[in-house]
């Protein structure tokens, strides 16, 4: 018996150096490991955490806003859209998308990007988005200006987005039919924004 004592501790300190007895270093090793995952999940859901930047109930000039040449449908402001192409009325095509004032004002100060922390200027954010929905607009009267198209329907590729005091309807596709009966799929905007009932372009978008 003398000699059995000095084989078991071997044996403990052979097995611990191999790796197969640590499990308390294993759980910690987990546990730090999720506290980091947790950590980072935090992170992520604050930056994508939407501003609430008014009272509830929302003041009478919140809602009371109202979004300038804005439809009373998203139906209604696809078919100006589409006589805006017939037309070929560019003057038109970006009055029904919302404006500098409107963006700034109104949309930016709800998006999860304006946090201070981000640190993002208003004026790259705007000329940003005013360059690709130039861009998005020319390659929808370069498809289909001239074209006499009807409405048929309207469906989205991306859930509702819902702020405070807008929606965004994301992704539209747009059904439309020639007066021959063909068919066509528009992808021109890059979302629907709706505000107290009323309905503009975020902005034209130039990919499908």
């Amino acid at each position: 018996m003398k000699n059995v004592w000095p084989i078991v501790v071997s044996t403990l300190l052979a097995c611990s150096a191999c790796g197969v007895v640590p499990e308390k270093q294993t759980a910690q090793k987990n546990d730090s490991l999720q506290a980091y995952k947790d950590s980072l999940a935090k992170l992520d859901a604050f930056y994508k955490s939407k501003i609430r930047p008014y009272p509830e109930p929302l003041p009478d000039s919140v809602k009371s806003r109202r979004l300038k040449n804005g439809a009373r449908s998203a139906e209604a402001l696809c078919d100006e859209f589409l006589l805006a192409l017939q037309k070929r009325d560019t003057t038109r095509l970006f009055e029904l998308t919302i404006s500098r004032e409107e963006y700034l004002n109104w949309i930016w100060k709800e998006l999860p990007t304006s946090k201070p922390i981000f640190n993002i200027p208003l004026d790259f954010v705007w000329e940003n988005n005013w360059r690709n929905s130039v861009k998005g607009a020319y390659k929808a009267l370069y498809d289909y200006g001239g074209m006499k198209l009807s409405f048929a329907g309207l469906t989205y590729k991306e859930a509702v987005d819902a702020y405070q005091t807008y929606v965004f309807h994301l992704k539209p596709i747009l059904t439309v039919a020639d007066s021959a009966g063909k068919t066509y799929t528009l992808k021109s905007m890059s979302a629907i924004v709706e505000m107290n009932g009323l309905f503009k372009v975020l902005n034209y978008s130039d990919r499908d």
